[in-house]
């Protein structure tokens, strides 16, 4: 999925810009009339519209891989805490023996 919203940010998004110069240059050449401006406005904002879903997508996306990597980061650290306090509890036992030893 992400890479399919990667290929479609650098393929199809440029390719609809360059359509949208294509159709905008094609008309410079004749004087503007109300109805091109208007389409050209349309087309623009479609555009724009597309521009602003397809980074929300891609911004989601990229929430999504922070989100699973912060977790298995959590989960790596929880793992190696408690090896850590289960040392700690291991080497508390040894030093309780060994006053133990010492009294004796």
């Amino acid at each position: 999925m992400e890479a399919m919203l990667i290929v479609f940010g650098l393929v199809v998004l440029p390719a609809l810009v360059a359509a949208l110069v294509v159709t905008l240059i094609g008309r410079r050449g004749r004087p503007a009339t109300a109805e091109d401006s208007a389409g050209r406005a349309a087309a623009l904002h479609e555009v724009i519209d597309h521009l602003v879903q397809v980074n929300r997508e891609v911004m989601a996306s990229e929430r999504q891989l922070g989100a699973t990597d912060l977790a298995q980061t959590k989960g790596q650290i929880d793992h190696e805490l408690a090896a850590m306090r289960h040392d700690v509890l291991r080497l508390g036992g040894l030093i309780q023996e060994v006053e133990r030893d010492r009294r004796q």
